[in-house]
């Protein structure tokens, strides 16, 4: 499972430069990436998309979408298929959104099911001001 997170990780981190705002979000810029599970028949998997793309554009961070049915979503072109993630996620509800630190070996449970783009951010920022914590 270990190794599995850890690979998944790299490519989010690999991907991109991490401009994250706000003092708590800046401290961890370099530790964290999203992994984005979505079905491409879910409507709220559909209208969750532009809602998590829109603010990993504004944040400047990785989001690696992973396809629980194979589809893609036209904000995420370049999602995986899943090969096993979500079950070491645990993953039960879509969309499902996790934020992940490989070099602490942590993921932690966003969202499961649609959210605005506030309560995105107040998530979001509420994982950093706890250090991490579940929310």
């Amino acid at each position: 499972m270990n190794k599995l997170i850890a690979y998944f990780c790299f490519i989010l981190i690999s991907q991109s430069l991490w401009a994250l705002s706000g003092d708590s979000l800046l401290s961890h810029k370099d530790s964290y990436g999203f992994f984005y599970f979505y079905s491409s028949s879910c409507p709220h998997c559909q209208h969750f998309a532009p809602v998590l793309k829109n603010y990993s554009e504004t944040k400047g961070l990785s989001v690696l979408a992973i396809s629980m049915d194979g589809g893609y979503l036209n904000e995420f072109p370049n999602a995986r298929v899943d090969q096993g993630q979500s079950k070491i996620f645990s993953v039960k509800i879509l969309p499902a959104l996790f934020l992940v630190n490989p070099k602490e070996n942590k993921a932690i449970l966003v969202s499961e099911g649609a959210i605005d783009l506030d309560e995105l951010s107040r998530r979001v920022k509420k994982v950093f001001d706890t250090e991490g914590d579940v929310v």
